[in-house]
Protein backbone atom coordinates (compact mmCIF):
# COMPACT_ATOMS: atom_id res chain seq x y z
CA UNK A 1 0.00 0.00 0.00
CA UNK A 2 1.06 3.41 -0.74
CA UNK A 3 0.61 6.18 2.35
CA UNK A 4 1.20 9.11 -0.07
CA UNK A 5 -0.76 7.94 -2.60
CA UNK A 6 -3.40 6.45 -0.48
CA UNK A 7 -4.14 10.57 0.83
CA UNK A 8 -4.20 11.64 -2.47
CA UNK A 9 -7.39 9.23 -3.77
CA UNK A 10 -10.11 10.62 -2.84
CA UNK A 11 -14.37 9.89 -3.14
CA UNK A 12 -16.92 12.41 -3.28
CA UNK A 13 -15.04 15.14 -3.18
CA UNK A 14 -13.17 14.37 0.52
CA UNK A 15 -9.70 12.15 0.83
CA UNK A 16 -9.58 8.96 1.71
CA UNK A 17 -8.55 9.52 4.83
CA UNK A 18 -11.21 11.76 5.60
CA UNK A 19 -9.43 14.84 5.76
CA UNK A 20 -11.29 17.69 4.43
CA UNK A 21 -12.92 18.68 1.20
CA UNK A 22 -10.76 18.89 -2.42
CA UNK A 23 -10.47 18.47 -5.73
CA UNK A 24 -10.26 15.18 -7.91
CA UNK A 25 -6.61 14.54 -8.60
CA UNK A 26 -5.86 13.97 -12.16
CA UNK A 27 -2.67 12.70 -11.54
CA UNK A 28 -3.72 9.93 -9.93
CA UNK A 29 -3.95 7.06 -13.02
CA UNK A 30 -6.47 3.84 -13.29
CA UNK A 31 -3.59 1.32 -12.32
CA UNK A 32 -2.64 3.53 -9.50
CA UNK A 33 -5.80 3.78 -7.67
CA UNK A 34 -6.67 0.16 -8.69
CA UNK A 35 -3.14 -0.61 -7.31
CA UNK A 36 -4.10 1.15 -3.54
CA UNK A 37 -7.36 -0.44 -3.60
CA UNK A 38 -5.77 -4.13 -4.30
CA UNK A 39 -3.07 -3.34 -1.41
CA UNK A 40 -6.39 -3.19 1.40
CA UNK A 41 -7.01 -6.50 0.09
CA UNK A 42 -6.73 -9.45 2.68
CA UNK A 43 -3.88 -12.20 2.31
CA UNK A 44 -6.50 -14.43 1.45
CA UNK A 45 -8.10 -11.81 -1.60
CA UNK A 46 -4.71 -11.21 -2.32
CA UNK A 47 -4.53 -15.03 -2.92
CA UNK A 48 -7.83 -15.58 -4.82
CA UNK A 49 -7.04 -11.99 -6.69
CA UNK A 50 -3.72 -13.45 -8.07
CA UNK A 51 -5.45 -16.83 -9.08
CA UNK A 52 -8.05 -15.04 -10.98
CA UNK A 53 -5.13 -12.78 -13.28
CA UNK A 54 -3.87 -16.21 -14.03
CA UNK A 55 -7.13 -17.86 -15.05
CA UNK A 56 -7.97 -14.29 -17.11
CA UNK A 57 -4.50 -14.61 -18.97
CA UNK A 58 -5.25 -17.87 -20.62
CA UNK A 59 -6.99 -17.89 -23.84
CA UNK A 60 -9.19 -20.98 -24.89
CA UNK A 61 -9.59 -21.57 -28.38
CA UNK A 62 -13.17 -21.87 -29.56
CA UNK A 63 -15.19 -22.23 -32.99
CA UNK A 64 -16.08 -18.71 -33.26
CA UNK A 65 -11.74 -18.16 -33.66
CA UNK A 66 -12.08 -19.93 -37.15
CA UNK A 67 -15.56 -18.10 -38.29
CA UNK A 68 -14.40 -14.52 -37.52
CA UNK A 69 -10.72 -14.99 -39.30
CA UNK A 70 -12.74 -16.09 -42.08
CA UNK A 71 -14.88 -13.18 -41.87
CA UNK A 72 -11.77 -10.78 -41.29
CA UNK A 73 -10.25 -12.19 -44.44
CA UNK A 74 -13.37 -12.29 -46.44
CA UNK A 75 -13.88 -7.90 -45.16
CA UNK A 76 -9.89 -7.60 -46.29
CA UNK A 77 -10.08 -8.70 -49.36
CA UNK A 78 -13.35 -6.93 -50.38
CA UNK A 79 -11.69 -3.76 -48.88
CA UNK A 80 -8.99 -3.83 -50.76
CA UNK A 81 -10.45 -5.03 -54.30
CA UNK A 82 -10.58 -1.75 -56.76
CA UNK A 83 -13.78 -0.72 -58.68
CA UNK A 84 -12.50 0.10 -62.24
CA UNK A 85 -9.07 0.57 -60.99
CA UNK A 86 -10.34 2.74 -58.22
CA UNK A 87 -10.30 2.20 -54.53
CA UNK A 88 -14.24 1.06 -53.59
CA UNK A 89 -16.70 2.69 -51.00
CA UNK A 90 -15.35 2.48 -47.36
CA UNK A 91 -15.94 -0.22 -45.60
CA UNK A 92 -16.74 -0.61 -41.62
CA UNK A 93 -17.11 -4.00 -39.58
CA UNK A 94 -18.79 -4.00 -36.30
CA UNK A 95 -18.44 -6.53 -33.59
CA UNK A 96 -21.15 -6.57 -31.62
CA UNK A 97 -22.10 -8.83 -28.61
CA UNK A 98 -23.04 -8.81 -24.70
CA UNK A 99 -21.44 -7.35 -22.21
CA UNK A 100 -18.04 -9.91 -21.47
CA UNK A 101 -18.49 -12.25 -24.24
CA UNK A 102 -15.30 -11.58 -25.18
CA UNK A 103 -15.48 -9.07 -28.45
CA UNK A 104 -12.70 -7.21 -27.39
CA UNK A 105 -9.91 -10.36 -27.23
CA UNK A 106 -11.05 -11.63 -29.91
CA UNK A 107 -10.57 -8.73 -31.84
CA UNK A 108 -7.29 -8.17 -30.47
CA UNK A 109 -6.40 -11.91 -31.77
CA UNK A 110 -7.46 -11.60 -34.76
CA UNK A 111 -5.46 -8.24 -35.29
CA UNK A 112 -2.26 -9.93 -34.62
CA UNK A 113 -2.78 -12.61 -36.66
CA UNK A 114 -3.43 -10.42 -39.80
CA UNK A 115 -0.28 -9.19 -40.85
CA UNK A 116 -2.14 -7.77 -43.93
CA UNK A 117 -3.74 -4.90 -40.88
CA UNK A 118 -0.25 -4.39 -39.56
CA UNK A 119 0.57 -0.67 -38.72
CA UNK A 120 2.58 0.87 -40.79
CA UNK A 121 6.02 2.77 -40.55
CA UNK A 122 6.58 5.62 -42.37
CA UNK A 123 9.03 8.36 -42.36
CA UNK A 124 7.05 10.84 -41.24
CA UNK A 125 5.06 8.03 -38.21
CA UNK A 126 2.67 5.29 -38.39
CA UNK A 127 0.18 4.61 -39.91
CA UNK A 128 -2.71 2.71 -38.37
CA UNK A 129 -4.80 0.38 -40.56
CA UNK A 130 -7.12 0.04 -37.83
CA UNK A 131 -9.60 2.48 -36.13
CA UNK A 132 -10.92 0.14 -33.04
CA UNK A 133 -13.61 2.12 -30.64
CA UNK A 134 -15.23 0.84 -27.77
CA UNK A 135 -18.69 2.41 -27.29
CA UNK A 136 -20.13 2.34 -23.66
CA UNK A 137 -24.17 2.01 -24.03
CA UNK A 138 -26.09 3.55 -26.45
CA UNK A 139 -24.40 6.51 -28.89
CA UNK A 140 -25.56 8.87 -31.73
CA UNK A 141 -24.30 8.21 -35.57
CA UNK A 142 -22.77 11.59 -34.82
CA UNK A 143 -20.90 10.84 -31.54
CA UNK A 144 -19.28 7.40 -33.55
CA UNK A 145 -18.37 9.59 -36.61
CA UNK A 146 -17.05 11.93 -34.68
CA UNK A 147 -14.91 9.55 -32.34
CA UNK A 148 -13.83 7.76 -35.78
CA UNK A 149 -12.92 10.83 -37.35
CA UNK A 150 -10.68 11.73 -33.54
CA UNK A 151 -9.41 8.27 -34.01
CA UNK A 152 -8.39 8.56 -37.36
CA UNK A 153 -5.97 11.72 -36.74
CA UNK A 154 -8.41 14.50 -37.76
CA UNK A 155 -8.64 17.89 -35.41
CA UNK A 156 -12.18 18.49 -34.11
CA UNK A 157 -13.39 21.79 -33.45
CA UNK A 158 -17.18 22.46 -32.40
Amino acid sequence: MNPKLDRELRTSGEHVDGTGQSEWNDTVSDDDFLDTISGRLSENEQHVKNVLERVKSVYVPCGRDQVAKEILSRFVTMMLAKKNRRRDDGRILFVTGESGAGKTTLVDRMLEENPTLAPIQKSYGTIESVISLTLMGPSTLKFLGLNILQKAGYSITR
